[in-house]
């Protein structure tokens, strides 16, 4: 038998069996049995082993029965794969949709160790924040009938160790909650046409599956003054985030609150952009554009789509496992010919603060990274290809399932789904007023070098729960250069008070922001010797 140790070098011997014996003691296993040639987990059931398993024609993964091991009663080792047989990925794996069938009456403890190394062709353990190889010690169950919820562990190489109680019946497991090919169907066979939605099948993909375009606006409103918004999501096969975000999304744009943007906006979405990826049970862009783009049919409808609407805005949403605290917001401003920020502020405004569930915008000092405007552009990429053939702005949302998983999961991707079309709706009306773009300067604050000085801030919350999921974050930048990042206190109807304490004589320039609360001021403080 072949394993693989966290360098991604393949060996053999015995000193891997004694590697699963620790493993097996540090998550109180029952044991371990080296697997025989027979001890594949979705042979028959027996009394002594009533838990086999199963993947699911629609997005299933692994397929191949003979990578899930059983080393013990009720201990399994899976080896995940990309189905798709090839990846440009090099991080852990990050899909895998399996049946666990228990068919005892009652509940059964299962353990596994999930392998993440893809046969040992991830080089990606921990040299980036995209690798976090460390971090990934988790899975999602769904019981019969119940919410999907994560169950912890832990991890030793490229091997995830975790446990839990399957219910009678088939539960649900996954690296992230599942949205199926099915569940596409299903969400549009929900749909009705409306005098401000229409929903038309676009294609069928290589694997002749449906594509389906939703368009909704007020057709009572001129068209020559509404900005056109192409918005696609699940190019990445794994990224059923996106899916129920787009759920939500839909209600919220056409609920009465979105009347007015209707009236702004003509907006085409394609909520499943990847169908053949995702019932297949395929990783990332199989089945969409790898590894040739815009030979598949499902890349020839996103790019005939980009031709036929000649969009002003394209939207883009993804989401990841690991960085599994960190989200993105990529957009494209520019003032003056120059990239500007002023978009991603107004945005974080009006969007609930990633704080909130323990997470933190990335490069939240340094947003320009994200801005897309000036970048080199190829036509091999949809939204590059949209931004230099017809100018388009692209805006998009990467994030992770991690700290959004409380309660139900799915209903909260959907809730994420609407609070960011509310926020990006509003940013593109505000962007359209150039007298309502920024706040003048604060007056010079002067501070003694040792000595704390306290701001206060309060703005207008755009979120139900202001302690939870708003934030006034201070950007300071010292005399030499250095930044600073301090994040205020709430104090109920006070708002946040943040203490900063400066380090280094000189001026400094300060950015008050806030996270779900419209608030951002800009100022100078000069720290000086006490007398």
């Amino acid at each position: 038998m072949r394993f693989v140790n966290s360098r991604s070098r393949p060996f053999d011997g015995p000193g891997m069996c004694l590697g699963i014996l620790v493993l097996l003691c540090l998550v109180d296993l029952p044991g371990c049995s080296e697997p025989r040639p027979d001890s594949r987990a979705s042979g028959g059931v027996t009394s002594a082993f009533p838990i086999s398993w199963r993947a699911p024609l629609d997005g299933g993964t692994p397929r191949d029965s003979n990578r899930i091991l059983r080393l013990g009663p009720g201990v399994f080792r899976i080896l995940a794969r990309a189905e798709e047989g090839r990846s440009p990925l090099t991080h852990a794996v990050s899909r895998m949709d399996l049946l666990c069938v228990n068919e005892a009456p009652e509940e059964q403890k299962v353990t596994l160790l999930v392998n993440l190394s893809g046969d040992g062709g991830r080089t990606n353990f921990n040299e980036n924040h995209f690798g976090e190889m460390p971090l990934r010690d988790f899975v999602y169950v769904q019981a019969p009938g119940r919410a999907w919820r994560r169950v912890d562990g832990r991890t030793s190489g490229w091997e995830c160790a975790l446990s839990f109680a399957a219910a009678p019946g088939e539960t649900r497991l996954g690296l992230s909650p599942w949205y199926t090919y099915g569940d596409y169907l299903r969400f549009m066979g929900r749909l009705a046409d409306s005098p401000n939605f229409r929903k038309t099948p676009v294609g069928l993909s290589d694997g002749g599956r449906e594509t389906w375009e939703l368009r909704i606006t007020d057709p009572s409103a001129p068209p020559d003054r509404k900005r056109r918004i192409f918005w696609h999501a699940r190019e990445h096969a794994y990224e059923s985030f996106s899916s129920y975000a787009m759920e939500g999304l839909v209600e919220f744009l056409l609920s009465d609150e979105a009347a007015e943007f209707r009236k702004r906006f003509d907006i085409t979405l394609h909520p499943m952009t990847n169908v053949d990826g995702v019932a297949s049970g395929y990783e990332y862009r199989g089945g969409y554009d790898y590894p040739e783009p815009r030979r598949t049919a499902t890349a020839k409808l996103t790019w005939g789509a980009v031709d036929r609407l000649r969009p002003h805005l394209v939207v883009s949403w993804h989401n990841w496992i690991a960085p599994r605290a960190v989200d993105v917001l990529f957009f494209t401003d520019e003032e003056g010919g120059k990239p500007s920020r002023r978009a991603w502020d107004l945005f974080t405004q009006r969007f609930p603060s990633p704080r909130g569930v323990g997470h933190r915008w990335s490069n939240e000092t340094d947003p320009l990274r994200h801005n897309w405007f000036g970048r080199t552009l190829s036509d091999d990429n949809v939204h590059q290809y949209a931004r230099k053939h017809y100018g388009s702005q692209v805006w998009g949302w990467e994030m992770p399932w991690w700290g959004r998983d409380a309660g139900d999961p799915t209903e909260n991707a959907r809730k994420h789904g609407a609070d960011f079309g509310r926020a990006f709706l509003s940013v593109q009306t505000l962007l359209e007023a150039p007298q309502e773009r920024d706040s003048p300067a604060q007056p010079l604050v002067e501070v003694n070098l040792g000595q704390a000085h306290q701001f206060f801030a309060r703005g207008t919350c755009r979120v139900l729960n202001p302690a939870r999921d708003a934030a006034v974050v201070g950007e300071f930048a010292s005399p030499s250069g250095k930044k600073r990042l301090i994040e205020g206190v709430y104090e109920g109807e006070k708002g946040w008070r943040l203490a900063f304490l400066p380090d280094e004589e000189g001026d400094w320039t300060y950015l008050l922001r806030g996270e779900g609360v419209e608030y951002l001021v800009r100022g100078r403080l000069r720290c000086i010797k006490a007398p």
